[in-house]
Order: C-alpha cells, then sequence, then structure tokens
C-alpha cells in the first residue's frame, strides 16, 4: 500500500501499523501547522487532559507476524505526547525493521521514536528531532542504522540492545546500558547546549572492549575537538 499526503488531526493512533507489512507512506503530517495548535486543529495538542492523541504512529504485530518493511519519507509529527513506536514483540520471532527518511519529529511530551524489541534491519536517516521528552530510545531494539540526524534531547539505548550505529550526527548526549553490544559511535558532535566534556555519554558501566564498543571521531560542539 501507498499512503501519501495525508495530514492527522488527533485520535489515540495517528496511524495503527497492525502486522501491516511493505508500505510506503509519503510526506505524513500532522495538523500542527495546518492552525499553530489551535480550535480548529488537534485542540490542545500539548495539553494532556485535552488531547486524545497517545502516538501519532503505532507499528506492533499480530500473532503471524509483526509491522514489517514499512518505509516513510519527509515524515513530519510536530506535537502531542508520542510521535513513532515500532514494536517487534512476537514470541519466538524479533521483527519490526523499518525505514524513516528525511521529515522532523519534534514537540512530543513523550518520545519522538522509540524502537522496542525490533531485530529486523532498520534506517533512521536525515531526521530532525528536536524539543521532544526524549528524541530517540532503543529499549532491546537490534540492528539499527542512525547516520545524519539531529538530536536535542539525546538518544537512550536501553537493555540488550545490539549492533547498532550512530554516525555523522549532532546529537546533545547518548545513554548507554551497561547489557548493550557492539555499538558503534562514529563523527558524532555532541553538547549543543554546553554538556561538559565526557559527560555527554552516560551510564557506560561496561569494559567497552568486551562489549565491542567503538567510540571514535567524536567531539564536543563547544570545545576545540
Amino acid at each position: 500500500n501507498r499512503i501519501d499526503g495525508v495530514t492527522m488531526i488527533g485520535g489515540h493512533y495517528g496511524l495503527h501499523l497492525n502486522g501491516a507489512v511493505a508500505n510506503t507512506i509519503l510526506d505524513l503530517h500532522t495538523g500542527w501547522n495546518n492552525g499553530g495548535g489551535s480550535q480548529f486543529f488537534v485542540p490542545g495538542l500539548n495539553d494532556p487532559q485535552r488531547n486524545p492523541n497517545h502516538y501519532w504512529v503505532y507499528a506492533d504485530c499480530i500473532p503471524t507476524h509483526c509491522a514489517n518493511a514499512n518505509t516513510f519519507t519527509a515524515l513530519v509529527l510536530e506535537g502531542g505526547r508520542n510521535g513513532v513506536f515500532i514494536n517487534g514483540r512476537r514470541p519466538g520471532s524479533g521483527e519490526g525493521g523499518f525505514s524513516i527518511h528525511g521529515g522532523t519529529i519534534e514537540g512530543m511530551s513523550g518520545v519522538g521514536l522509540e524502537m522496542e524489541d525490533t531485530f529486523m534491519p532498520s534506517s533512521i536517516i536525515g531526521v530532525d528531532f528536536e524539543e521532544n521528552g526524549t528524541d530517540i530510545v532503543l529499549d532491546r531494539a537490534t540492528n539499527v542504522n542512525i547516520t545524519a540526524v539531529q538530536a536535542t534531547r539525546g538518544i537512550r539505548i536501553e537493555g540488550l540492545a545490539r549492533n547498532v550505529t550512530i554516525q555523522d550526527s549532532v546529537v546533545e548526549k547518548v545513554h548507554l546500558s551497561a547489557e548493550s553490544r557492539r555499538i558503534r559511535i562514529i563523527n558524532l558532535t555532541y553538547g549543543l547546549q554546553s554538556v561538559p566534556n565526557g559527560s555527554w555519554l552516560t551510564d557506560l558501566h561496561l569494559d567497552p572492549r568486551g562489549a565491542g564498543i567503538i567510540i571514535l571521531n567524536d567531539g564536543n560542539n563547544g570545545g576545540a575537538q
């Protein structure tokens, strides 16, 4: 299927991919810019007491498979509680692969993009994350490539996440769990809000050599690196 040029104006889910496979989603927007968060479009967009929105995009599983191989291009999600949630949890199988190319996810009171128990390869390329509660959360997510993004509120890698690459990006800070394995953080600019040198990488309670953690060519935005 192809979804092109749709503007979402609220609801518990904006777009629910319930086991949906191989969809192409182009130019998917929220209604924020169509009314500036006024009473006409998405009333009370950032007011949890009035706004029914929980996730603009929610992808999960049915008994036989998960929502896999979906591609988003020029995704524009602004305001609300949570942006994109991808769940790859299915008994006996890790799935949930997808791609997001370009666009912006900003102004979420919760999480901009969250991946949970995903295994199939996923890519997030050229996306601008701004002013979310947390920009990106990878919770036991595996085989993820994050390239050329801006994340002003940081990236959290939780649980047994494996084979994750964050590269060629501007990221305020990275939280890396002690369980994570084979994480590559390469050519990163951090410290957009004057994070002291070294404090951009938090909760790294492991031996990087044994866990396969590679940190290369990263530098503080406010420093001389």
